[in-house]
């Protein structure tokens, strides 16, 4: 039983760890497309989510 779940979690990071290389790759090469304008807009949306979340958890902290 200890095997089975050692070897499902293996398989789940290896494959979250390929996601996220291949969500790396796909912004670098959309990154090549774009105008600087383009990705100033798509960087301040990040960085806008980015601080909803770490909003969100604070909030969520709080309250605890």
């Amino acid at each position: 039983m200890v095997w089975r779940i050692e070897d499902f979690w293996a398989r789940h990071v290896s494959h979250r760890e390929l996601h996220r290389r291949l969500d790396n790759l796909r912004l670098l090469y959309r990154a090549e497309e774009l105008s600087e304008q383009e990705i100033a807009e798509s960087a301040e949306r990040s960085l806008q989510r980015i601080r909803d979340s770490w909003a969100a958890q604070r909030e969520q902290e709080s309250g605890d």
